[in-house]
């Protein structure tokens, strides 16, 4: 206790810090002016070295880039895990996870001298315990006046508006597999309340929790999630403006909608997370033997406007960029030297990135064409997505790409999503043989338990079994047959969730009160349960529960763009951003314990 007191223990949030946010401010805008303060930090010194270990590093890279992170004085970056040198004049910033391992590597930094300051941030509220190992590491120092510990509630990364992912690797296996023992259940309840409520901070919202009646998941991620908002507006850590709308959180298990796991996407920004593994808006390709990373900014217009739009439309849309720069080079070239000397002087960098963003397109592009060439993924999405939006199964063309000589990852997600959403038992089941589970000797594949886990599950939501209507698939089943009823003005029929969003945040009619008496909600600021058959939200946090995808954040943010939702907005987040590669390999890890 008496090294404890020494340390400077701030909570950078409590009452005094906290101040109203403003109302449209994005949570990535919201996570970048946390960011700076934090990397702003008084140090007494006009430049900083920034240490982080993975997670930090997750958290900053998306929100800021080098050159933002100079003009806060940073001029070294250095991971916490690797061997770094000895820098006594410079004050150093850390941003870590508050682990057993980090806070004795910082210690070791502390009693080694290794630099003039240490401003120790942690991405979460370091625990007593941990408070007080790191204190007997430097039971030695005779001097710890230059040591900073300081809480942050960053649990979480923002890659882009309105979308946020607590990174929780593997998270659809976890919470199903039989090797995940109570303690780590409990733990993983606790790390997903946690990155639910200190996004909710950031952003400065008390929403009524919405969580769906027929999933226990879903249920107890709910009482967890109410009991510590109740405990951050008992220490006024929330202060919400008074005359704040109250937003909805809606709590979803990935079990309600399988199939848009595992849909092959075709939309651009979603075919650069499933085919070339983009991650933190960060792309790295195979480019004649050597790796070459491409860094997708927020600074770039044609991005924001291409990002959800299908390849073939996003290749037009940059080659008509290209062309543009084009004619702006060629009319420069024609032009008096003097008077482009002067418009050049203004806008040069501004020309130069956009062709830079634009060349970056044109290489993304160019790998994903082939690869879409290669395994026709532009029919692979096609066929999928007219299943799961208009429940048409176009058998003769599922039959040929299933049977077809492509990759077969892509074959075996088209014919798990068939299985899971088609209703005829004996064209279900057609595809089955062709992807033997049992390993035998010169054949059988590990991915194909993926059928194995999904048979099992979907047993569980038949009408007969009464005694397994706890069961998220339930209400998924409903969402998906009201999926195929589109709403008047939209193109295109709504994937599960977005249904969901929709029966909450639209104006009231049967189908959307058939599926509200699906759903729980509670105030978190009285404790007081009801029904939403009455209440009207226009903001709604919609997180899935064993991971998420750009394709139902691309479908939610369609469907906001719709003329009667303009006054709609909705934040998309998850436990985890998975490819449909990714979740196919959680699913046959699963089929593998039956």
């Amino acid at each position: 206790d008496l090294k404890l007191q020494f340390l400077y223990f701030i909570d950078t949030h409590k009452k005094n810090k906290m101040q109203a946010r403003s109302k449209g401010v994005s949570l990535r805008e919201l996570t970048r002016a946390a960011l700076k303060e934090v990397i702003s930090s008084k140090t007494g010194s006009d430049w900083n070295i920034l240490v982080y270990d993975d997670y930090g590093r997750d958290v900053i890279a998306p929100i800021m880039n080098v050159g933002e992170l100079r003009k806060l004085g940073v001029t070294l970056f250095l991971d916490l895990a690797k061997t770094r040198g000895q820098i006594p004049d410079a004050p150093a910033v850390y941003i870590v996870r508050p682990t057993e391992e980090n806070v004795i590597a910082i210690a070791k930094d502390c009693v080694a001298g290794k630099y003039a300051s240490y401003n120790i941030h942690f991405t979460s509220p370091i625990s007593r315990k941990l408070l007080e190992r790191f204190a007997g590491e430097l039971q030695d120092l005779g001097n710890i006046s230059n040591i900073y510990v300081k809480d942050q509630f960053l649990s979480f990364v923002s890659p882009e508006r309105d979308l946020f992912s607590l990174q929780m690797k593997d998270s659809y296996y976890t919470i199903g597999s039989s090797h995940t023992d109570q303690d780590q259940i409990q733990k993983y309840f606790e790390d997903l309340a946690n990155g639910i409520v200190h996004v909710l901070l950031t952003m400065q919202l008390v929403p009524i929790v919405v969580s769906v009646r027929t999933s226990d998941t879903s249920q107890e991620l709910a009482r967890l999630v109410t009991s510590k908002i109740k405990d951050m507006l008992k220490e006024h850590y929330l202060i919400p403006p008074s005359d704040a709308a109250r937003p909805v959180l809606i709590l979803c298990d990935r079990n309600a909608d399988l199939a848009t796991g595992l849909v092959q996407p075709f939309t651009y920004r979603a075919l650069l997370h499933d085919t070339l593994g983009m991650r933190l808006n960060k792309v790295v390709v195979s480019d004649k033997g050597a790796s070459k990373p491409y860094e997708l900014e927020e600074n770039d217009l044609t991005w924001k406007e291409i990002a959800g739009e299908h390849l073939t439309e996003a290749i037009e849309v940059n080659d008509a960029v290209l062309n543009q720069l084009k004619k702006e080079k060629e009319k420069d070239q024609e032009e008096d030297q003097a008077e482009v000397l002067m418009r050049v002087m203004g806008s040069a960098m501004e020309q130069g990135d956009r062709h830079r963003y634009a060349m970056t397109h044109c290489a993304l592009q160019e790998k994903l064409s082939l690869a879409a060439k290669a395994n026709k993924l532009d029919e692979f999405s096609g066929v999928a997505m007219e299943m799961l939006r208009n429940a048409v199964f176009n058998q003769k063309m599922i039959n040929d790409l299933v049977k077809g000589g492509y990759a077969e990852e892509h074959r075996l997600r088209l014919a798990l999503v068939h299985y899971l959403l088609c209703e005829e038992e004996d064209q279900r089941d057609q595809f089955i043989s062709l992807f033997p589970a049992e390993e035998k000797e010169g054949g059988g594949t590990a991915l194909a338990y993926a059928f194995k886990y999904l048979k099992k599950i979907k047993s569980y939501s038949l009408p007969t079994r009464q005694d397994k209507e706890r069961n998220a698939m339930v209400l998924g089943k409903k969402l998906f047959n009201n999926a195929v009823r589109v709403v008047k003005g939209t193109v295109d029929s709504l994937l599960p969730h977005t249904k969901l969003v929709d029966a909450v945040l639209g104006a009231r009619n049967e189908e959307r009160s058939k599926i509200k008496s699906e759903l729980d909600c509670v105030d978190p600021k009285t404790g007081q349960t009801f029904t939403l058959a009455s209440l009207e939200f226009n903001t709604a946090i919609l997180f899935v529960i064993g991971g998420g995808n750009y394709t139902e954040f691309e479908d939610l943010k369609q469907w906001e763009a719709l003329p009667e939702n303009r006054d709609k907005n909705v934040i998309y987040g998850s436990s985890e951003l998975v490819t449909g590669g990714e979740f196919l390999k959680q699913l046959a890890e699963l089929g593998k314990e039956f």
